[in-house]
């Protein structure tokens, strides 16, 4: 049953009804919804009547229930007003947002109920994330440049950056392959794995020698 009827609307009913953001009111015992407004249907792309079908889980992704299963049952030990936080909801569409909860306890229809508003943080959230991603790439690069430029060790060096690689970018594997660089010659490629694959390739040994050619030439100036 919606918190709409055929009766004239109270006050609360319009402000619930014409609230700029998705309001419902859940059962806090069978996490069902009892009630929505306009915006959620608009927001979500359910129907009023899938919504009076759902429950809570149904808007979440599955690896997110145990969290939101978490979250009622705080809300179950009183009537304190909940903290607000971020959550990932899932649309109909099967698109994730992140939402800011904020609610509230109701008695609705004879039942212990929250009444919740949920603000869509999503472009917020995406930016922040960008944002967080570039200092992270700096902050790589700066370790890059302090690591070759201090070391003498070429392969150990390497490999050290392909640490801080495989920390930022999460790759199954890094490779070097031998390269000249002026009197410097890498004879044995220098190769980084994953946690995800273990520890195999540590084996590939490198280390610098050095190239007789560029000696002999620097012997010969």
């Amino acid at each position: 049953m919606s918190i709409f009827s055929a009766k004239p609307k109270t006050t609360d009913q319009v402000i619930f009804d014409q609230s700029p953001f998705p309001m419902w009111i859940y059962d806090l015992d069978t996490y069902k919804f009892l009630a929505v407004n306009k915006e959620a249907i608009l927001h979500y792309g359910y129907t009023e009547n899938d919504f009076l079908n759902m429950t809570l889980q149904d808007i979440r992704p599955e690896e997110d229930i145990k969290q939101m299963e978490r979250a009622v049952a705080i809300a179950r030990k009183g009537n304190r007003l909940l903290k607000q936080r971020l959550f990932r909801h899932r649309k109909k569409g099967g698109t994730i947002i992140q939402v800011k909860i904020k609610s509230n306890p109701i008695s609705y229809q004879g039942k212990r109920a929250r009444i919740v508003s949920a603000i869509d943080l999503s472009e917020n959230y995406q930016q922040q994330q960008h944002i967080e991603k570039q200092k992270r790439y700096l902050a790589a690069i700066t370790e890059f440049q302090e690591i070759l430029l201090k070391s003498k060790d070429w392969p150990n060096a390497l490999k050290r950056c392909f640490k801080v690689v495989g920390a930022l970018l999460q790759p199954d594997h890094l490779y070097f392959h031998p390269l000249e660089i002026g009197r410097i010659h890498m004879n044995a490629s220098v190769m980084w794995p994953s946690k995800k694959t273990g520890n195999q390739g540590n084996s590939a040994a490198s280390h610098l020698v050095q190239n007789p050619h560029c000696s002999n030439r620097n012997r010969q100036k």
